[in-house]
């Protein structure tokens, strides 16, 4: 358990100018106190990274990846290492979860922002001695849409209807609360282009869809009164890949995107924009 002398981080006043309001909320509601240590990481963790400082070095798990150690001049050859854990007195966690809703349970830190799996928190949280959010540094970079014109703009009517492009406008985000924002646009990577050039071979729009017309398209046979639905996937063999969904029902407004974590059903789902943008709806 975190030892309860532990403060609460200084810094917290400073997130109630956080411009979503589901953020606000919940600093508001760490900062009004009677939380476990527990809680209010779980709860400052939804919305930003969490800087924690221990009392001695700390063996933590990271995102795996490869680090050149060196270079073998006789062949040219270099070596790797693969590095899995590091060890330090401080480390900046991407996320918290816990499994059962219980106060008492143990939580887990992540080592993606999105990640569905994570490693046991519990024998570190005697060694706490302070945590932090991390509070990014905005620049003069204004986020927000000025108009629904410069909103619209970020939308090929291909892929989206006027009238579903003003539902978006006059809605607010699912994953932060507030207006969309620019930054709620994510450019599709490599792998979803691919998905994207195969699926528009047969995609027409999604104003110029005719059922008599439509190859690509098919029925669920199961369900014979389903609607026609044109669908292009990537499905990858390995983890950290991605299983990527473009996917179109006859009739219907919009282009719905998923990215999902390989063969679990879980990942980061939006609309697709235009040719390079999806627009970012919820992570499940």
């Amino acid at each position: 358990m975190i030892n309860s002398a532990v403060p609460l981080p200084q810094n917290l006043p400073l997130l109630l100018s956080d411009p979503r309001p589901n953020a606000v909320s919940a600093a508001t509601k760490v900062l009004k106190g009677g939380l476990t240590h527990r809680d209010n990481l779980l709860e400052l963790s939804r919305f930003w990274k969490i800087k924690v400082w221990f009392s001695q070095p700390v063996k933590i798990a990271i995102q795996p990846h490869w680090v050149t150690t060196g270079r073998n001049e006789a062949d040219d050859g270099i070596t790797k290492t693969h590095i899995t854990n590091k060890t330090d007195t401080f480390h900046v966690f991407k996320g918290f979860f816990r499994n059962r809703v219980h106060e008492s349970a143990p939580i887990y830190y992540k080592t993606t922002v999105c990640g569905r799996h994570g490693h046991d928190f519990e024998e570190l949280e005697d060694k706490i001695i302070k945590y932090e959010p991390v509070i990014i540094k905005t620049s003069s970079y204004n986020d927000t849409f000025e108009s629904y014109e410069q909103f619209k703009s970020k939308f090929d009517p291909l892929f989206m209807t006027e009238d579903c492009i003003k539902m978006l406008w006059q809605s607010n985000s699912g994953q932060h609360g507030g207006q969309y924002l620019k930054s709620d646009f994510h450019f599709i990577g490599e792998v979803g282009r691919q998905v994207l050039k195969r699926f528009m071979r047969n995609f027409k729009g999604v104003s110029n869809f005719n059922e008599k017309d439509c190859p690509g398209y098919t029925r669920n046979m199961r369900n014979p009164e389903d609607n026609f639905v044109l669908v292009e996937k990537h499905r990858t063999m390995r983890h950290p890949g991605r299983d990527i969904t473009i996917q179109h029902t006859g009739g219907v407004d919009r282009v719905f995107y998923s990215s999902e974590f390989c063969g679990c059903g879980n990942g980061r789902y939006g609309l697709v924009a235009n040719k390079n943008q999806f627009l970012h709806l919820e992570d499940d």
